[in-house]
């Protein structure tokens, strides 16, 4: 039987359909049918063989990998078929049917040590795991140099000292019969909290030089990695959460494709960066793509929507890198509004931006 030519741009469209979705889950999967640079999904589901979840929509960087029959949520599909998914923490990466061994991105039911007096919570595996509750501080005048114990109290009519003072929370593996950390924790000279990884064999307290991460939230569930969750205003306009892996001695992050937001919101209008005030006449247009020219929907200011992914890696232009650091004030977020329509729009806070409930500008 001769098959019809025309068919065959169909038939090879939803083999690659088939090849990028519907193998990797146990669930059905919308197909992107329109063409269209995305479509959301949002779906929980089962991974119906070992994904690996990676960098680039064809790999790259492993940053999971999820074991037949896990937990995964796919989040949207782009226009060749590649699946974006989540973790049940929330860490995405793009699907691939693609072995590896388990990273264990199901959490086991962990312990919290938490800290009343920097609000500092710490999940980690109870086997693993043995909470602590020492401290010591630096001064001024020994910067490098460690005292047990609390710092003393100032002298009668005598100036404060500044005192940076570390409490040592808890003692972990990061895996079975891995090393041994100390973690230590400090709200440092003006609010940036952070906790430190200490090496519990070397028996050394440092500052310096040492594996930290900044943030109020972790959660070491065993598998080798560190999991954060914190709401770094030094560095972002939203709460996120990352993955990192310590290698020799260093702090090193599992770089995502997009940060997985999912917030509730609402349009503010268009704020002035000079005055303040809003402009609630200007809609918010979500465009069909990064750096488009489509308007996809518009959102009236005081409209709800949702938040849902913000891409971190997209190039700077130049006049929104913010001095010498490389941050960057332009931020792109994958909008949908109360009709369930998605697209694109880009905030800055150094000038006049888009204002969105739950977001906030950059520390100064």
């Amino acid at each position: 039987m001769q098959r019809n030519a025309s068919a065959l741009p169909f038939l090879l469209a939803l083999a690659i359909t088939r090849a990028h979705g519907e193998a990797l889950f146990t669930d059905p999967i919308a197909t992107n049918s329109a063409n269209a640079p995305l479509i959301w999904l949002n779906r929980e589901t089962t991974a119906a063989t070992t994904l690996t979840l990676t960098r680039e929509p064809d790999g790259g960087d492993t940053i999971a990998v999820i074991p037949r029959g896990g937990s995964i949520t796919a989040l949207m599909r782009d226009a060749d078929g590649h699946t974006l998914a989540k973790t049940p923490f929330g860490i995405t990466g793009w699907a691939q049917a693609q072995a590896g061994e388990d990273s264990g991105e199901t959490f086991p039911a962990l312990a919290l040590r938490h800290d009343d007096t920097l609000n500092i919570d710490l999940y980690y595996h109870p086997q693993l795991g043995k909470p602590q509750n020492n401290h010591y501080y630096y001064n001024e005048a020994e910067p490098d140099t460690p005292s047990p114990g609390l710092p003393p109290d100032p002298a009668a009519d005598e100036p404060a000292p500044h005192y940076t003072t570390y409490d040592r929370l808890l003692e972990t593996a990061l895996k079975a019969d891995g090393a041994r950390y100390h973690i230590d924790c400090s709200a440092g000279a003006s609010g940036d909290y952070h906790c430190l990884f200490l090496n519990a064999a070397q028996g050394k307290i440092r500052r310096t030089n040492v594996a930290g991460l900044p943030g109020q939230t972790f959660y070491i569930p065993g598998n080798g990695a560190i999991y954060s969750d914190t709401d770094d205003s030094n560095s972002r306009y939203y709460r996120v959460r990352q993955k990192w892996t310590l290698h020799n001695g260093e702090i090193q992050e599992n770089e995502q494709p997009y940060h997985y937001l999912g917030l509730a919101s609402q349009y503010r209008g268009i704020l002035k960066a000079d005055s303040g005030a809003h402009d609630r006449k200007t809609p918010l247009r979500l465009l069909e793509r990064i750096g488009g020219k489509k308007t996809v929907a518009k959102i009236a200011a005081g409209e709800p929507l949702r938040i849902l992914l913000a891409d971190p890696n997209q190039p700077c232009a130049k006049d929104a890198q913010l001095g010498d650091s490389d941050l960057c004030a332009d931020l792109w977020l994958l909008i949908q509004n109360k009709d369930g329509k998605t697209g694109w729009a880009k905030i800055n806070y150094q000038r006049d931006t888009p204002d969105l409930e739950g977001l906030h500008p950059l520390a100064e």
